[in-house]
């Protein structure tokens, strides 16, 4: 039961983020009660405590990322109802785990469409600090390397859903 509800909040988010390329504000706050109700339940205010932990390090952890337009608010957003509902050694863990999701997803897609040397021509031109031709970047939804990274964590702890 631990596990679920994290799983289940990002399984919303995925769908929602694929089928509509947004995280609806109303599920947000679903969400967000959702993880709350479930915290007070299964333990307690301590659990509520830990919960809003994780989700004060979700929103520092990400908003740099969302502030340099790597991620957007979205995900910002279904990350702090994932902290809710978790710890904050998860979150950082997903987030990490979520880094190198992205990266294999997005070479991948790149290979696929047959741009990769613009992938490797806008790293060269981004370390180099030369304009980038932002045409040519690749965009992902991110709540696909978030909920793989949420899977990676609990392969990696040996916990299941």
């Amino acid at each position: 039961m631990v596990t679920l509800v994290p799983t289940l909040i990002l399984l919303v988010g995925v769908v929602d983020d694929i089928w509509t390329k947004k995280f609806h504000n109303r599920l947000f706050v679903g969400s967000l009660l959702f993880a709350a109700i479930f915290c007070l339940v299964f333990g307690g205010l301590p659990q509520l405590g830990v919960g809003i932990i994780s989700l004060v390090t979700a929103f520092v952890v990400m908003m740099p990322m969302v502030l340099l337009k790597v991620v957007g608010a979205g995900d910002l957003k279904l990350m702090l109802a994932f902290g809710l509902a978790s710890n904050w050694q998860d979150v950082i863990s997903v987030l990490m785990y979520s880094l190198l999701w992205a990266l294999i997803f997005g070479l991948v897609r790149a290979a696929l469409d047959k741009k990769l040397v613009f992938v490797f021509k806008n790293v060269g031109d981004m370390v180099s600090k030369k304009t980038v031709d932002t045409n040519s970047l690749h965009r992902i939804p991110y709540t696909v390397p978030l909920f793989f990274g949420w899977m990676s964590q609990l392969v990696n702890e040996g916990r299941w859903i």
